[in-house]
Order: C-alpha cells, then structure tokens, then sequence
C-alpha cells in the first residue's frame, strides 16, 4: 500500500480538539507543559487535595501549592485552578511558574490574547523554554503552522532535550509541510521518551509523509496494541484515499 505525503485532516481536528484521537495519534500541545512535578509525588499525601489547604508561605508550601493546582487543571477544572491562581499570587507573587500555568490554563479555555500575553512575558527569562512553547500552542491551535513552527523552535532551543517540545515541534513541522524535518525532530522524541506514544505516532506519519513507507512500517511494527496498529493502518489508509 503507498501512503500519501498529505497529512489527514481528520487527525489534525482531533489534535485541535483535545490530543486523543481513537488512537493516541497526532497529539500535540493542547495539554500544554508543566515542569510542576504532581503534588502527590513529593508529598505521598492523597489525602491533601485542595490548594485552599496549603497555609504556609516556605518554598516547599509554595510548590506544593502549585502543583495542586496543576493536578486541577489536569483533572479539567481550569477555571476553579484559575481562580486559585489568583490567591496564589496574593500569598506568592510575581512566580513565573504560576504564570506559565496560568498562560496555559488560559489556553485551555481558549483565552489566546490573554495567554498570549502572559507567554510574552516570560519569553526572556529562566522559563522561556515554556514560554515559547506556550506560544507554539497558541499558533498550533489555531492551524497557523509556519508561525507554530517558529516558536517551538525557539523552546527546543532553549530545552533541546525536553520529549514533549520536540514531539510539538515535529508536528508542527509536519503540519507545515516539512516531513523530512519532522522526521529528524520526532525520532529525537521517541528516543528521549521511548514510552511516549505520541511522539512515536506522529513519528510514523511523518516518515509516510516524508516518503519512507520501509521505515514507517517498521515503527508501526513496534506498535503492540493490535486495536492502535489497526487505527493507525486505517488513518493511513484513508489519507491514501483522500490523495487519489
């Protein structure tokens, strides 16, 4: 079977709606990045559940309490982390952690100009890397791709080995109508992140589009979920369908 250099339409809307397809293919950056390790790995405490409990103002209350509020938003309540983001600001101000989650929080509920401007901010500092990854989710989400591509390249500079930039990066580049470029960008994913099905997904279309169909299969062939493989073969397939 000869597999089309044109990326689907179908996968690329449900990268835009939520990174999850019926396959874990084409996931981007709509989730956005946290470097805030989850609260329940550095405390072991399930029982602390709400922001609200966190009273004290020493560095380990101050990313406890971030963290929590990142479980939130990852739980979906981003408006709720929203708001306890503003009491963090009165008990912590001027954190750009809080502000990179707050840009991607804003995201979430699709407040472009206003995460946009938060990421702005923070684009010449220590978090700049998330900054302007950020802003690539922004573009990336509104399928302005050449644009994705510019500020994901500035984040893969400033963290040339964060998994999650690079897997973005190549996307956005496949998106862009770079297969070869994707292709280099997303097997430095897969290789820093072997277990990261996204990046080896979007690693197989890439290396469709870019015409290696060899080197495609055999990613594909690494693929143990039998129901995945077939999703995958499928969207494939229709892309092949849709280019004849």
């Amino acid at each position: 079977m000869a597999w089309s250099r044109e990326l689907p339409d179908s996968s690329v809307r449900a990268w835009i709606a939520g990174r999850r397809v019926a396959m874990p293919l084409l996931a981007g950056a709509l989730a956005g990045s946290s470097m805030i390790a989850p609260a329940a790995a550095q405390t072991g405490d399930r029982a602390l559940a709400s922001p609200a409990a966190i009273t004290g103002r020493d560095t380990h209350s101050r990313t406890l309490y971030l963290s929590l509020i990142e479980n939130m938003r990852a739980s979906g309540q981003v408006h709720a982390a929203l708001a306890h983001l503003d009491a963090f600001d009165t008990q912590f101000p001027r954190s750009d952690e809080a502000a990179i989650l707050r840009g991607n929080c804003l995201v979430d509920i699709a407040d472009y100009p206003g995460a946009g401007a938060v990421f702005q901010r923070l684009v010449r500092g220590r978090h700049a890397a998330e900054a302007f990854a950020g802003l690539g989710r922004i573009e990336a989400l509104n399928e302005r791709w050449p644009a994705a591509v510019a500020h994901y390249a500035r984040a893969v500079q400033r963290a040339p080995t964060q998994p999650l930039y690079l897997s973005d990066y190549g996307f956005a580049l496949l998106r862009a109508g770079k297969p070869a470029d994707a292709v280099f960008r997303l097997r430095q994913a897969v290789e820093l992140a072997p277990a990261d099905t996204r990046a080896r997904n979007n690693l197989i279309l890439a290396l469709a589009a870019a015409g290696d169909e060899p080197a495609a299969r055999r990613v594909l062939a690494t693929v143990d979920d039998p129901t995945q493989r077939s999703d995958i073969e499928t969207e494939l397939a229709n892309t092949t369908k849709r280019a004849r």
